[in-house]
């Protein structure tokens, strides 16, 4: 019997026990692992103790063996093993900082799967320590008859390896009993080494297992997020397959696109639902991208109803799937941003009162006046509207009796004009009117009546009327300025002139 050192005195330890070597995983899947006598040795032990239970002549082979129950069959062969070194107690234990956790189990008061046990209070931290097989018949022969694990479990006889998973420690296999026995053999070194790495690959057979289902889950969950995202955003995804002219579409984007969910759909189901004018450019992007391999980024509308729309934003990029291009990418809707931002252009444009475009505005229409005038040689003109005694009526009556009166003699100007004039207002009582195409002497003064009779007419609120009349301005492009600021002050000029011709009653 050869003698190994434990902190500074000896220990038996069998004759030719080697360090705990790494356990492997061989061809078959590393869970038929145990050599022959190993096994044979299991299953006779097996039918001594439990012939109802008895194993077969190789008990851990891969179809004894299933996923479910794997830590079962794990607590069963530390039973059997148990059985066959003459031991009462065996466990499997993960090493977690100074602690071990149970993860299988055979008898023993109190220990179960999922119990953690102090490091310090077993034998293991000894065999962990060593980093090798540790013998011990009697406790009592060797320097741990004073530890705090004897006093603890009164254990005396001992034989525990350290389990090796992916070529690191894990944890430990141990074997205990409460009475001494004869030294162990070379055959029960060998054993427990072999029932070791056996365990050690049950347990990276779990850990992989239960990696994988936690991927799986975790994948399961953040999908499960990412459609109901989707749901929230109104965000669905899509891919289109130019070589069978297919597109796949998400459960959203098909809400989105309201078509019953399928697996796929022809491109020009979807394209039969935008409006005629975008359709040609969603196809002009489509070929874009498809041969110059760029991002598509547009917005198109779908028709909603019988007479609506609803807005819907594309952005895809292309990439390669099995050697063939693949337009992949996301919709969303965007009807309450474009219809948001359509509100905020017309405010930023247009008064607020009256509802005609505001200076900012009408500067921009001249101007695309005039381009358009030079370039086909016509005139146009610009009529300047002040409307006199209407301080008094705001003084006399309230400012709600002046924005009335304002209301209404836009609402007039507007009915009076053509659908391709423009009403603007520039001033707290002063409009500007521009009419394009107008050459005729005549039909400008003629016009010019018919605004001055339309402010005229006496605006009712209830039963008050309020009188008001106008002084208007008219300039000619390009007779009288080439540019949106001089025609706007010929025309000012102008209407301030008719003010002081004109004696009011």
């Amino acid at each position: 019997m050869a003698r190994s050192t434990i902190a500074g005195r000896h220990a038996a330890v069998p004759a030719g026990t080697a360090p705990v070597r790494p356990a492997t995983v061989p061809a078959d899947g590393g869970i038929g692992c145990l050599p022959p006598c190993a096994a044979a040795r299991l299953a006779r032990a097996g039918a001594e103790a439990s012939p109802a239970r008895a194993l077969p002549a190789n008990p851990l082979r891969p179809g004894c063996l299933r996923r479910e129950n794997r830590l079962h069959r794990l607590d069963f062969a530390l039973a059997i093993g148990a059985e066959a070194l003459g031991m009462e107690v065996a466990f499997v234990a993960q090493r977690k900082a100074e602690q071990l956790e149970i993860i299988a189990c055979h008898a023993g008061d109190g220990l179960e799967r999922g119990k953690f046990l102090p490091l310090d209070l077993t034998y293991c931290e000894r065999t962990l320590q060593n980093g090798q097989l540790l013998c011990l018949p009697d406790v009592l022969e060797t320097a741990l008859a004073d530890s705090a694990c004897y006093r603890e479990f009164r254990y005396r006889a001992y034989i525990g390896v350290p389990l090796l998973v992916q070529g690191r420690i894990f944890g430990t296999l141990a074997f205990c009993a409460s009475m001494p026995r004869a030294p162990f053999s070379d055959a029960d070194a060998e054993f427990v080494q072999h029932l070791a790495r056996w365990a050690a690959l049950v347990v990276e057979r779990k850990q992989a297992i239960d990696e994988a289902q936690q991927v799986q889950q975790a994948m399961a969950e953040q999908l499960g997020w990412l459609r109901l995202a989707g749901q929230v955003a109104r965000l669905g995804h899509w891919s289109y397959a130019p070589q069978d002219g297919q597109v796949s579409l998400s459960e959203e984007a098909c809400r989105l696109l309201t078509v019953a969910p399928r697996p796929l759909l022809p491109l020009v189901e979807v394209e039969r639902r935008m409006l005629v004018q975008d359709r040609q450019h969603w196809r002009a992007a489509l070929q874009h991208s498809l041969q110059q391999r760029t991002p598509v980024a547009l917005e198109v509308r779908l028709r909603h109803g019988d007479s609506g729309y609803r807005w819907l934003a594309l952005r895809a990029q292309v990439v390669e799937r099995d050697g063939e291009p693949l337009l992949f990418g996301v919709l969303m809707d965007v009807t309450d941003a474009k219809e948001s931002q359509q509100l905020i252009q017309y405010q930023a444009s247009h008064d607020a009162l009256t509802g005609c475009i505001n200076r900012t505005l009408l500067f921009d229409r001249l101007e695309q006046e005039i381009r358009r005038a030079e370039r086909l040689r016509q005139q146009f003109a610009v009529m300047f509207v002040d409307l006199d005694r209407f301080k008094q009526v705001n003084d006399r009556y309230g400012h709600a009796a002046g924005d009335k009166v304002l209301r209404t003699i836009a609402d007039r100007l507007m009915a009076l004009l053509r659908r391709s004039d423009t009403v603007a207002r520039v001033g707290g009582d002063e409009f500007v009117l521009l009419i394009p195409q107008i050459s005729d002497e005549h039909a400008l003064k003629a016009l010019a009546h018919k605004v001055e009779m339309a402010i005229n007419r006496p605006v009712r609120d209830e039963d008050v009327l309020y009188r008001i009349s106008a002084s208007i301005g008219v300039a000619l492009y390009p007779e009288d300025g080439d540019e949106p600021e001089l025609l706007l002050s010929a025309a000012d000029r102008k209407m301030y002139s008719d003010k002081s011709a004109i004696v009011r009653p």
